[in-house]
């Protein structure tokens, strides 16, 4: 079980084999991987790739991925034109159920 605090007032109780994360609103349209540094800006260049999906596309690719269950939802920041935290939540898929394809679901990104 966790609690995020100040954010989502209830507890969640997951089981072993749920799935339950939380990302920052994507800035539209900058859909799809974000290359940004793991260390910020203080420390040795540790570049990561973040995935900015919206609550759609973060559903129909843990659906395509076998999770059931899927719940996807934005939660608006707090106040108005605030960014906004996107909240998910879903059941993996047993292991003779997985899929293999491992490829993105937004083909769509901004790039520099």
């Amino acid at each position: 079980m966790f609690v995020m605090p100040g954010l989502y007032p209830r507890k969640i109780t997951l089981g072993p084999a749920d799935l339950a994360f939380s990302c920052v609103e994507p800035p539209a349209p900058c859909y799809g991987p974000q290359i940004m540094y793991g260390n910020g800006y203080r420390g040795p260049r540790l570049a990561i790739v973040r995935w900015m999906l919206t609550c759609e596309d973060w559903a129909r690719t843990l659906e395509r991925h076998g999770f059931t269950g899927v719940n996807v939802q934005m939660l608006p920041g707090p106040e108005p034109d605030f960014v906004g935290t996107i909240m998910g939540r879903a059941t993996a898929p047993q292991p003779d159920e997985e899929r293999h394809d491992h490829s993105p679901a937004a083909d769509d990104h901004c790039s520099s």
